[in-house]
């Protein structure tokens, strides 16, 4: 796979994928809020202090946490909190997370892993090219009937990496998932998130290179800088 040929995901309704206010950030310096709002074919890089809330900002985003008092989030034109569970899950749906915590499956194999938001979504056998071709991108391909437990940190990583991806969502989040990956293995990724920062997906990482990221054309926003 190459960044000039990144799958896009299917555009919806509204322009802006998420929109975050409210957020409380604070670094060893001042405290302040941070507001972003998410269009399609954006890309931006949060950095900071550790505590400073970056990965706050994106657990809210993905609705692994409820937003904290005097913050809202909004997802695809609609408050995520005001639907049920069974359209809060519609939504995850549509967004992909690599977050500090894997939160894969290690009796599953790498395969099964990096296929569960296809296989969750229904699609058809042909989607299994699409794995297959993914894995192969992120070096995993010798490794995808192992179980998901045999894998070292930087292999988990990646195969957090590719189930981020291999559905094409609209909202992608990516939580310090680049540092442990091989330096090869995270450049072609970074290119990737630039590339569909691009197009129809929103894109918003953590992470300690801001330089890099800045270089692939992502809004740098320093937490610790917030207003």
């Amino acid at each position: 796979m190459s960044t000039t040929s990144a799958r896009r995901a299917p555009p919806a309704a509204s322009a802006t994928v998420a929109r975050l206010s409210g957020v409380r950030v604070k670094g060893s310096a001042r405290r302040g809020i941070l507001d972003l709002t998410m269009p399609r074919g954006s890309f931006h890089f949060l950095t900071g202090p550790s505590g400073a809330g970056k990965s706050r900002a994106l657990e809210t985003l993905a609705l692994t946490r409820r937003p904290d008092e005097g913050c809202a989030v909004e997802l695809f034109g609609v408050d995520p909190w005001a639907l049920d569970e069974a359209g809060r899950a519609a939504l995850r749906r549509r967004i992909g997370v690599a977050g500090r915590d894997a939160g894969l499956i290690d009796r599953l194999t790498v395969f099964q892993n990096a296929a569960l938001p296809l296989a969750l979504a229904g699609a058809p056998p042909t989607a299994r090219t699409d794995v297959a071709e993914m894995l192969e991108w992120l070096g995993l391909a010798a490794l995808a009937d192992r179980p998901a437990a045999e894998l070292d940190r930087a292999r988990l990583r990646a195969l957090a990496m590719a189930r981020a991806l291999v559905a094409q969502p609209e909202l992608i989040l990516i939580d310090d998932a680049l540092d442990d990956l091989a330096p090869d293995v995270a450049a072609r990724v970074l290119g990737l998130l630039a590339a569909l920062g691009q197009g129809e997906a929103a894109v918003v990482m953590t992470g300690r290179d801001p330089a890099a990221a800045g270089a692939a054309g992502a809004t740098v926003l320093t937490l610790d800088d917030a207003a």
